[in-house]
This record gives structure tokens, C-alpha cells and sequence, in this order.
């Protein structure tokens, strides 16, 4: 059992630093940059953005006008104790599942709030 306990740690997920995002703009196709750096992808897409405060967002589309925007990733939380979440009585009364920040701790459930997913529609320059 005790040789398992190092196993269950390194294979436990870590909490995640980025937040999915969908990205989508009429006419699609549009060059997506992120804080100024070109990300080589095109919309449509979802894109793992890293958790920060703010980023800016802008769309190029050759024969369109730049689409520039300011993303507020925030982040909900609700914390649930590990005490309430078993639910049937036969669970195992132990974390295994929990991720390694939250080993000790109470479960944590992070949500995105927004902006989860952007559509612009782009003008014509």
C-alpha cells in the first residue's frame, strides 16, 4: 500500500495555469495575436491562454479593419470540504483523486467566469 503513495503523488494532476478560451470572428481566418506576439493560429479555434490578470486580443484580417480587445481572465472558485464530498457510503474515505496542491486541503473546483469564449465581427478597412 505505502509503495503506492509516491505513484498516487506523481500522477495526481497539478492545479491548472491556463484557462481554455474559444475564439471565433466573422469573416474566420483572421491572424490571432496575443499581447502583441502572433500565436500562428487562425480563427476559429480554442486556445489554453496562460492565467493572468488581463491580455490583449487583437484579430488581423488582410482587407479588414484590426479587431483589438482587452481579455479579463477571472477566476471563480468554490471550495467544497472533503468531508462533504463523499456522497455514498462506501466511498473510499481517501484523496486520491485530489490534485497534489489540494492533497492536505479541502477539494477546490476552479470555473471560468469569463471570458470563456469571443466572437467578433470584423469590418471592412
Amino acid at each position: 500500500m505505502f509503495r503506492l503513495l509516491p505513484l498516487l503523488i506523481l500522477l495526481s494532476a497539478c492545479a491548472s495555469t491556463h484557462r481554455p478560451l474559444r475564439l471565433a470572428s466573422f469573416p474566420s481566418g483572421a491572424h490571432i495575436y496575443i499581447d502583441g506576439r502572433d500565436t500562428g493560429f487562425v480563427t476559429p479555434i480554442t486556445l489554453d491562454l496562460q492565467d493572468k490578470a488581463q491580455s490583449q486580443l487583437e484579430l488581423v484580417l488582410p482587407g479588414y479593419k484590426t479587431a483589438k480587445r482587452t481579455l479579463n481572465l477571472h477566476e471563480g472558485r468554490e471550495v467544497v470540504p472533503y468531508s462533504d464530498s463523499t456522497v455514498f457510503y462506501l466511498t473510499w474515505r481517501l484523496p486520491f483523486f485530489l490534485a497534489t496542491d489540494a492533497f492536505w486541503g479541502p477539494i477546490q473546483r476552479y470555473t471560468v467566469e469569463q471570458p470563456g469564449r469571443v466572437y467578433v465581427r470584423l469590418d471592412r478597412s
